[in-house]
């Protein structure tokens, strides 16, 4: 301002007309502010009664009359809000509050949700935008980071979320910041950059409390450097640590699109200990080759998980479960809405993060749509086929619809390999329909179950035949028999070296016990000469004693002089003795039992029992059967005093035949004859020799027998006991 000069009776008056302008101006001022005060509270209380559009003219008539704009715009954003969610207009007003107030941290959280919830056009790259402006203001305000976490991933955008991460630290180095960093900068496909952000995590902040989140992070980071044995022994590591629900909560994600609906609402009640262990037994009972450096199927996993966020994201303006509702299931839109560490993908990352690449496809490269098909062992039909057709081509009634350019799952076959696969035929009449049926359960099928098909080159068959025994009066002792064909392992100098390797877990697949041994081969043989050697068999055996219950197990055999390698996995039920009353082990089926053994892991009491885990004998061979009988009582004289019922269940069954097959036994007293089934009995008595076991050791003739399959019932009765009885019974082949 320029003030007048001139002779001090001039200067005097023209200086005291200004300070009366100004005067004026500022009580006008004050007068305008007042007004706007005054409409403002107008429109609160009309907004407050309901009558938001009346609320807003009160509201921008307030910043007419000089009300601040910061909180006047807001007020008409709330009003608009009320008017039936005018989210454009709500938009404008808080783009128009943040010209007046550029660091309103909550105007801007307010204008990204706004913008999240418009879901087209320019949203998307506005809603970005007004979150950054978050993060640079505060990273951890509200819940923006989750919010930000669920839109679709763009690398360029998760480099510039990273930087402000960046900016951040180094004024102040807060570690759930630096966490976030990390996981931004692997998603972003920045490995390099993500590792080192982990090591200087690791150099500037005391690890216990970020143990298990940190160690996640190494994992996948690591994995996806190709140091996949490191990163597995991170992940693992990190996850056996994991003591609260947010150290849990990255490991879930990473699994979250594989489960049930039933697993998924369960995880939300359960304890972070039942949490950590269902996390645990999900990767053991996934684990192809448990005594292997790493956990291939997790490998595989984290492989999928990244192909899945770069290359099947869902991109469309309008969300996911809002298609889903408004398509329904048969009209060609989504039917299945799956995330990925929170973020959307279309219809194929659902399959492909259950069963990887299929096997064919309808065209060439990941983006194709078309159809996928998969041949799996893991598929209840060996077999299943997916089609997808492209979002731009989708129909709703007799328009086109825009709706991006992501695949969704459709019933209507469209390509020849689809064709083909459904109905080799063609689709004529009422052929789509059934192929419209098809594509349904192949979808249920797909989306129930995951599959993995771990590569083996050389892959040995092993015979897996536990059996369980009575052990003193809480305990069971179960004996795993398994045994590999000598053709299927390199033999040197008469021998064959090898690793044994049996891991148990619980009911929830958690693992509870693990045994590992290099050994040197025991053989039993079919018959002798060179001509079969396929029917000699390396045999061998772990023995574990344990409580009653269900368990999963996995056995692991592994060719140390060669490159093969042979895995069972399976199911256990470890039975309950009675330790008083009447019972019987498991029967034992064996090409061999030695009077004095001459192996100690295979003895039992005075016997070397070899058995065939296959049960599978020729007609040359001998057939042999033990087992244990448990607590027989004695007579007056002392003695034991039972009977022993042998019934043979075949289809085609022959008396002579089953008689010559148990005719080296003596005490015969009766044959009973049926359709299917013939029952010889044979009573025993013997002076008691001490203890609760009787063990029995008998041969048979197996040429007696045709070939085919027969069952074997063993029934005792205990004379000197009200004949109360027990019974067990095994299956067993008998070939040319």
């Amino acid at each position: 301002m320029v003030f007048p000069t001139g002779p001090p009776g001039i200067r005097f008056f023209a200086i005291a007309a200004i300070a009366s302008m100004l005067a004026l101006a500022s009580g006008a001022t004050v007068r305008a502010q007042n007004r706007g005060q005054i409409s403002f509270s107008a429109g609160e209380d009309a907004l407050a009664s309901g009558e938001a559009w009346d609320a807003r003219e009160y509201f921008e008539r307030a910043v007419r009359e000089g009300y601040p704009a910061g909180p006047g715009y807001r007020a008409v954003a709330d009003a608009y809000l009320a008017l039936d969610n005018r989210l454009f207009f709500v938009r404008e007003a808080l783009e128009r509050s943040l010209r007046a107030e550029p660091d309103d941290i909550e105007t801007w959280y307010r204008l990204a949700d706004v913008n999240l919830r418009l879901e087209g056009g320019d949203s998307d790259p506005r809603a970005r935008k007004a979150l950054h402006e978050v993060f640079r203001l505060d990273p951890h305000y509200r819940d923006a980071y989750a919010r930000w976490e669920r839109m679709y991933l763009d690398r360029s955008d998760s480099r510039d979320v990273a930087e402000t991460f960046a900016r951040h630290l180094a004024r102040d180095f807060d570690p759930d910041v630096a966490l976030r960093r990390i996981d931004v900068l692997n998603d972003a496909g920045e490995h390099r950059s993500a590792l080192e952000a982990i090591e200087e995590f690791r150099r500037r902040v005391p690890q216990e409390r970020y143990l298990a989140r940190l160690s996640h992070l190494s994992g996948v980071v690591l994995a996806a450097l190709g140091e996949s044995e490191q990163g597995a022994g991170h992940y693992f590591n990190g996850l056996a640590f994991a003591a609260t629900e947010p150290d849990l909560e990255p490991y879930y994600r990473d699994i979250q699109p594989l489960l049930s609906d039933h697993e998924r609402v369960g995880w939300m009640d359960w304890s972070v200990e039942r949490r950590r262990s269902f996390v645990e037994g999900f990767w053991n009972a996934r684990d192809p080759l448990p005594f292997s450096d790493v956990n291939e199927r997790w490998v595989e996993q984290q492989n999928r998980i990244r192909v899945a966020r770069e290359s099947y994201q869902w991109k469309k303006p309008i969300s996911k479960e809002r298609l889903v509702d408004v398509g329904g299931r048969d009209s060609g839109m989504p039917v299945v809405v799956i995330r990925l560490d929170g973020r959307s993908l279309d219809d194929r990352g659902a399959f492909f993060l259950r069963h990887g690449e299929p096997d064919e496809t309808a065209g060439v490269g990941r983006d194709e749509c078309g159809f996928w098909y998969y041949n799996r062992d893991g598929l209840p039909n060996g077999e299943m086929g997916v089609n997808f057709t492209d979002g731009n081509k989708l129909m709703v009634g007799a328009r086109g619809v825009f709706f991006g350019n992501d695949c969704n799952f459709t019933t209507v076959p469209r390509t020849p390999l689809a064709l083909e696969y459904f109905n080799a035929g063609g689709l004529t009449g009422n052929d789509l329909a059934r192929a419209q049926e098809e594509a349904l359960r192949d979808m249920d099928i797909g989306l129930a179950i995951d599959t993995y098909d771990h590569r083996v080159e050389h892959r040995m068959p092993v015979d897996l035949a536990p059996a369980n025994f009575s052990y003193f009066r809480t305990e069971t002792d179960v004996v795993f028999y398994f045994a590999v064909p000598v053709p299927e392992i390199e033999v040197r100098g008469d021998r064959s070296r090898y690793r044994k390797g049996l891991v148990l877990y619980d009911e929830n697949w958690r693992e509870i016990t693990r045994q590992s041994e290099d050994m040197r081969a025991v053989v039993t043989r079919a018959i002798d000469g060179e001509e079969k050697r396929g029917e000699w068999y390396l045999v061998d055996l772990f023995r574990v004693r344990m409580a009653p219950g269900t368990y999963h197990y996995a056995l692991q055999v592994d060719d140390l002089q060669g490159d093969a390698v042979g895995i069972q996995k399976g199911t256990v039920r470890v039975r309950h003795f009675s330790p008083t009353g009447l019972d019987v082990s498991d029967l034992l089926l064996s090409a061999e039992i030695v009077e004095g053994g001459r192996v100690a892991r295979f003895e039992r009491y005075g016997r070397m029992i070899v058995p065939l885990p296959s049960h599978r004998f020729l007609h040359d061979q001998p057939l042999y059967l033990y087992f244990e009988a448990y607590n027989l009582q004695t007579n007056d004289d002392r003695e034991i005093e039972y009977r022993v019922d042998y019934t043979i269940h075949a289809k085609k069954i022959d008396r002579s035949a089953i008689e010559r097959f148990f005719g080296s036994l003596r005490g015969l007293v009766g044959v009973r004859e049926e359709p299917e089934a013939i029952t010889l009995s044979f009573e025993r008595r013997s002076p008691h020799l001490g203890g609760r076991v009787w063990p029995e050791h008998l041969s048979f003739d197996a040429s007696a027998l045709p070939a085919g399959t027969y069952t074997l019932e063993v029934k005792i009765t205990d004379h000197a006991f009200f004949d109360r009885t027990t019974q067990r019974t095994a299956t067993f082949s008998i070939v040319d």
